[in-house]
């Protein structure tokens, strides 16, 4: 049975990288660290558009079926056309944490973000050259299922700029039973995506 939690990080922290002259607009760069359940997709930001208090993320991942042991993780993700904040609440499974923003002014910006692509090993193409995650659904909704697949893979993606053309392709798609819920027989569907980086010729 799969379910999706608010995890914790050991180390979060934001970056926000002006792209324009006048210093007002920019791409906000979020990154965490720490350790997560088994068996989990990767984790992942997402932004709480009901927030009005400045801007809050959530840190979350699907999680399931349950194993005994932990793994670790690291992900990050940017957002763009943003105006510089100097705070971030970012919410865990342990509450809501309010993350100070380091600065990159725009005559800095390019440095930074080719000296970032560079260290971060899931932005190599290499790495993105083939991916797969997995979504899943108890209510045997083929679109939950792949919709949460697909936003997982998207979230690993390197920058526009270094990769533009990919092939997606449903690997499999399974259904099993997880028991009764409220009486009912209830299946859950794990579907599964592939996507790979198609060269440009």
């Amino acid at each position: 049975m799969g379910f999706y939690t608010l995890i914790d990080a050991h180390e979060v922290n934001a970056t926000f990288v002006s792209t324009s002259d006048q210093q007002k607009e920019g791409q906000l760069i979020l990154h965490a660290s720490g350790v997560v359940q088994e068996y989990a997709t990767t984790p992942e930001f997402s932004r709480d558009e009901q927030w009005t208090g400045g801007l809050k993320f959530c840190l979350g991942a699907w999680i399931g079926p349950l194993g005994a042991g932990k793994q670790n993780y690291r992900t990050e993700r940017s957002f763009s056309n943003l105006a510089p904040p100097k705070e971030v609440v970012i919410a865990m499974a342990s509450g809501d944490k309010t993350i100070p923003v380091e600065y990159i002014p725009e005559k800095k910006s390019h440095a930074f973000l080719a000296a970032l692509q560079t260290a971060s090993p899931r932005k190599s193409n290499e790495h993105a050259a083939h991916m797969t995650a997995s979504g899943s659904s108890l209510h045997l909704d083929f679109n939950e299922a792949y919709q949460t697949a697909l936003n997982t893979l998207i979230a690993k993606l390197p920058e526009a700029s270094l990769l533009t053309r990919y092939e997606l392709t449903i690997d499999k798609q399974v259904m099993s039973y997880v028991g009764l819920v409220k009486g009912a027989p209830t299946y859950e569907l794990v579907v599964t995506l592939s996507l790979s980086y198609l060269n440009k010729r």
